[in-house]
C-alpha cells in the first residue's frame, strides 16, 4: 500500500507538471519588457508575441491598441508583451528587427516566427489560430465583424439627398503615388479637370502618409526632435507623394499636369520637364522642413483625422463616401458624386463624361527607375524563371493575366506573388521565392506576377500592397500573406496551412567552406584579397546564419567564430 501510494503521489505531481507547462497563464494585459527581462518572461508563457516599437512611430501606436484589445479578449490563451527597440538594442539585433512594428512570436519558449508591419486585427487572429488550433475568439471583436454589423447597420447606399450641400464643395481624394487604383482615381480626376477645368479649385488629392519614426535632424535648428513620414509602398513612394505635395501647394497651376504625364509611366524626372514645373522651388519646397515637411503633416493629420488606411477614399464635404454609390471609378460617376455636393448644381452638371472604368495602374512600366544600383541585381530581370505548365518545376514561373487560370490550376500547391518593378521588399521576397521554389520542388510551385502590368488579376485578388502572397490548393485560394517573409518563416507559414506538408531539413550541418581555409580550426578565413569571392562569402554566412537558426530551434548549440584580421 505504501508504494501504491508513493507511484501514485508521482503521477499525480507529474501530471500537475504537465498541466502547468500546458496551461496559458490569465494575463490581459499587455506586458512592458525590456533585454533583461525578455528571457525570463518567455520561459513563463507557452505561447507569447512580442510587439517591438519605437517612439514616434504612427502603425506601432495602432499595432499597441490592436494588441491591447486581443490581451483581453484571448486572455489565458495567448500572452502579449511590447518592448522598445531604440531602447532594447540587445534584442532588436537578436532578432534582426528594423522595421516597425515587428511582432515576434514565441512558443514554450522558442522562436518561430517573424511578422512586419502593422496587420490587421483579424489577420493577427489568423496567425494565431494557425499557431494554436482550438483558439477560443468568440470574445474577439474583429475589423471583419465590425465590417459586417456595419454594413447590416446601413440600409441604404449614399445618394444626393442625404449628402452635406455647400456653396463651394470640396471633394478631397486621399491616395498613395504608386498604388494601382490610387493612379486609376488619379486618372479619373485628371479626365474631369481636364474637360471642366472650373471643377479644379473642388477638387484636392491627398496622400496618406504614416509617421515613420522619430529622429534628430533640424535638432540644431529648432533644439527638438523631427518626425520622418513614410508611405504604404516604401521609402521610393514616400518621396514621390512628397514631391507631388509640393508641387500641389506651392505650383497649383501645374499639379495636374505633372499627374497627368506621371500616370503613364511614373517617370518623376520626366514629368518635371513636360509640366513645366519650377524645379528649384520643388527642391526647396523638398528640404525646408518649414513647407514640404509641414504640408505632409497636415495631410497626415488628415489621414488620422479619418481614420484613413485604403487607396484610393474619398472624403466629400468632411464626410466618407464610396464611389461605388454613384457608378464606381468612371469619370461620369465621380462628377456625379462631386455634383452632389453642391447647393445650387452648376450648369456643368448637365455634361456626359466617360462611364467607362479607368485603367488601373500606370499605362507603362518603361519609365519607373529602381530606388537604387544595388536593387537592380535583385530585380526581375536577373532572376531565373521557368514557363508556366512545366511539370515540378525548380524555379518559380512567370505569369500573366493570360496564364494565371493555367497555373492556378495545374499546380496543386501554388504561391503567386504580386509585385512591383519599384516595391523593395519585393526585391527582398525574391530571394526567399528563389530558395523555395528549389528546396520544395515537387511539393509546391511558386509564380510571380506583375500586378501593375496584369490589371485583371490585380484586380481580381486585390493586389494593392506588395509584395503580396496568394497561396492556392487545389485551384481554390486558403491564404493571403502580405510583406517581406523570411525563408523559415514562409516554410512555417504553409506547414500551418498543408497538413501533412514538411519543409522542415532537420538538423542542418554547416556548408563546407568556398573558401580554401590555411588554418585547421577555422571553417573559413576571409582576407582583403578574397574580393572575387565576395558573392561566394556572402551565400556561405547566409547559409551559417540559416544553420543556427534551425539548430537552436531544436535545441542545438552552435557556436559561430569570426577573426577579423588585418
Amino acid at each position: 500500500m505504501y508504494l501504491m501510494m508513493i507511484v501514485l503521489v508521482a503521477i499525480m505531481s507529474a501530471s500537475t507538471t504537465m498541466a502547468a507547462a500546458n496551461n496559458q497563464p490569465n494575463i490581459s494585459k499587455i506586458l512592458e519588457l525590456n533585454d533583461s527581462t525578455l528571457n525570463s518572461t518567455l520561459a513563463r508563457y507557452p505561447l507569447f508575441i512580442l510587439d517591438c516599437y519605437e517612439a514616434g512611430c504612427d502603425p506601432c501606436q495602432r499595432m499597441n491598441g490592436t494588441l491591447d484589445e486581443l490581451s483581453l479578449e484571448l486572455s489565458g490563451q495567448v500572452t502579449f508583451g511590447k518592448i522598445n527597440a531604440d531602447e532594447n538594442n540587445k534584442t532588436a539585433s537578436m532578432y534582426n528587427v528594423t522595421n516597425f512594428p515587428t511582432l515576434l512570436i514565441f512558443k514554450n519558449g522558442t522562436f518561430i516566427e517573424k511578422e512586419i508591419g502593422y496587420g490587421s486585427k483579424a489577420g493577427i487572429v489568423d496567425i494565431i489560430k494557425r499557431l494554436k488550433p482550438g483558439l477560443n475568439t468568440s470574445l474577439v471583436e474583429t475589423d471583419q465583424k465590425s465590417a459586417t454589423q456595419a454594413t447590416q447597420a446601413k440600409t441604404q447606399k449614399e445618394s444626393c439627398s442625404n449628402m452635406t450641400k455647400l456653396d463651394q464643395p470640396v471633394l478631397q481624394a486621399f491616395v498613395v503615388s504608386y498604388c494601382p487604383f490610387g493612379l486609376q482615381m488619379q486618372r479619373i480626376l485628371s479626365g474631369i479637370v481636364d474637360q471642366i477645368p472650373s471643377l479644379s479649385g473642388n477638387i484636392k488629392v491627398r496622400y496618406i502618409v504614416e509617421k515613420a519614426s522619430v529622429d534628430t535632424i533640424g535638432a540644431n535648428e529648432t533644439g527638438r526632435k523631427a518626425i520622418n513620414f513614410t508611405s504604404m509602398h516604401g521609402q521610393t513612394e514616400a518621396d514621390e507623394n512628397l514631391r507631388q505635395i509640393c508641387i500641389r501647394e506651392e505650383q497649383p497651376n501645374v499639379y495636374w499636369k505633372y499627374i497627368s504625364c506621371f500616370l503613364e509611366s511614373g517617370n518623376s524626372s520626366r514629368c518635371i520637364n513636360t509640366a513645366g514645373v519650377d524645379e528649384d522651388n520643388l527642391n526647396g519646397c523638398l528640404v525646408d522642413k518649414s513647407r514640404g515637411l509641414r504640408y505632409v503633416r497636415n495631410d497626415y493629420n488628415l489621414t488620422q483625422q479619418f481614420n484613413i488606411a485604403a487607396s484610393p477614399t474619398l472624403v466629400m464635404n468632411g464626410q466618407i463616401v464610396s464611389e461605388h454609390d454613384f457608378g464606381g471609378r468612371t469619370e461620369d460617376a465621380i462628377k456625379n458624386l462631386l455634383c452632389c455636393g453642391f447647393s445650387s448644381k452648376p450648369v456643368f452638371c448637365s455634361i456626359n463624361l466617360s462611364k467607362e472604368n479607368a485603367k488601373i495602374g500606370f499605362t507603362s512600366t518603361l519609365g519607373i527607375q529602381p530606388a537604387s544600383q544595388s536593387q537592380v541585381q535583385a530585380s526581375l530581370a536577373t532572376i531565373p524563371l521557368a514557363k508556366v505548365g512545366e511539370n515540378n518545376p525548380p524555379l518559380p514561373v512567370l505569369v500573366t493575366d493570360q496564364t494565371v487560370s493555367m497555373a492556378i490550376k495545374k499546380y496543386p500547391l501554388f504561391v503567386l506573388m504580386g509585385f512591383a518593378d519599384w516595391c523593395e521588399y519585393c526585391r527582398m521576397m525574391n530571394a526567399t521565392i528563389l530558395e523555395l521554389s528549389k528546396e520544395l520542388q515537387g511539393k509546391v510551385t511558386f509564380g510571380l506576377i506583375d500586378a501593375e502590368k496584369n490589371n485583371e488579376t490585380a484586380e481580381k485578388y486585390g493586389l494593392v500592397s506588395y509584395p503580396k502572397l496568394l497561396i492556392f490548393r487545389n485551384g481554390t485560394l486558403i491564404n493571403a500573406q502580405i510583406g517581406y517573409k523570411s525563408t523559415s518563416n514562409f516554410s512555417g507559414i504553409l506547414e500551418g496551412l498543408v497538413t501533412g506538408l514538411n519543409t522542415s531539413r532537420g538538423y542542418q550541418a554547416l556548408p563546407p567552406s568556398p573558401v580554401a581555409s590555411q588554418r585547421t580550426y577555422a571553417a573559413m578565413e576571409i582576407t582583403d584579397n578574397a574580393t572575387f569571392e565576395n558573392d561566394k562569402i556572402s551565400r556561405y554566412l547566409d547559409k551559417i546564419l540559416e544553420a543556427a537558426e534551425i539548430n537552436r530551434t531544436d535545441g542545438n548549440v552552435i557556436n559561430i567564430f569570426i577573426t577579423i584580421m588585418n
